[in-house]
Order: structure tokens, then C-alpha cells, then sequence
């Protein structure tokens, strides 16, 4: 169960299920499952965010992950970011993982795979050339990493979209 209190979106959302389960019309099972999973996202969102009000760790952790964003191609240890917001690094990996649902370097790890993703996208680098600038340790680890998470090799990927 869900503690989330009385919200406005939430009680909006309800009445246009009922609006739209009252209509029948074509497809409105589909439209109604899309509602009923965003009312289950935002009870969620609101249930697990509901800890954190008024806690000067959240605003840490948020200058922690725009630092991790920021310096997303250079070589930065969780250790220093931790202490660039004043935390001691375990302290700094249980709030981090509780607020976000990931750990630091999990976090880190998913936002370098987003901009892999990105830059065999938008750039002509190669592979090598964002293994190096996401500061993989090898050409190999990175390219066993984006397969293992994306089921595709680096150059696979690339090509597969632009078919």
C-alpha cells in the first residue's frame, strides 16, 4: 500500500479513467492501462519521495548527480564526489542508493551507456574514440559492457539504427 496522501493529479487522472471507461470507445482498455500505469508511477514516485522532504542529504545527492554529469568523461573517483558534498563515502552510497534507487557507481555506469548511445548516434567516433572519451579502461571492457546491457555490440548498434 501506498501512502500518498490527497493530490490533485492523482484525483484528475482517476476521473478521466472514468471518463474514458464510460465511453467504450476503440482502444480505451489501452488508454485506460496507460492511466492506471502512470497513476501507479506517480503513487509510487510520491510514496518513496515522501522520506525525503526537508533532508538536506536529497540536495547532496542532486549536486552529487549533476557533478557525476558534468564530469562524465573525466577521471573522477566516488570519493572525491562524496566529499565535494560533504559526506563521508559510505554515508554518501546508502543515501545515494536509497534516494535513487541505484547505487553511485551503477548510476554513473548507466549514464556513460546513455551517452555511448548518444554519441554512436550523433558523432562519427569511433568505437575506440568513446571508449576512450567515457574513460573505459579498454576498448574491449567497454564494448563487453554495452553488449551485456544492451545486447548488441557498440558497432551493431550503430548500425542498426541506421538502417
Amino acid at each position: 500500500m501506498y501512502k500518498v496522501g490527497f493530490h490533485e493529479d492523482i484525483v484528475s487522472l482517476y476521473e478521466k479513467a472514468l471518463e474514458v471507461a464510460g465511453k467504450e470507445r476503440a482502444s480505451y482498455q489501452q488508454y485506460l492501462a496507460g492511466i492506471a500505469n502512470l497513476l501507479l508511477g506517480i503513487m509510487m514516485y510520491r510514496d518513496r519521495n515522501s522520506v525525503f522532504k526537508e533532508n538536506e542529504a536529497c540536495s547532496r545527492i542532486d549536486k552529487a548527480k549533476l557533478i557525476m554529469r558534468e564530469r562524465l568523461t573525466s577521471d573522477i573517483s566516488l570519493e572525491d564526489i562524496a566529499s565535494e558534498v560533504n559526506m563521508s563515502y559510505s554515508w554518501f552510497r546508502r543515501i545515494f542508493k536509497e534516494y535513487t534507487g541505484f547505487s553511485p557507481a551503477s548510476y554513473i555506469s548507466e549514464m556513460k551507456m546513455e551517452r555511448a548511445k548518444s554519441m554512436l548516434l550523433t558523432s562519427e567516433l569511433s568505437v575506440k574514440e568513446i571508449a576512450y572519451r567515457l574513460n573505459f579502461e579498454s576498448v574491449s571492457y567497454f564494448t563487453a559492457t554495452f553488449k551485456s546491457r544492451t545486447g548488441v555490440t557498440p558497432s551493431e548498434y550503430g548500425a542498426s539504427l541506421i538502417r
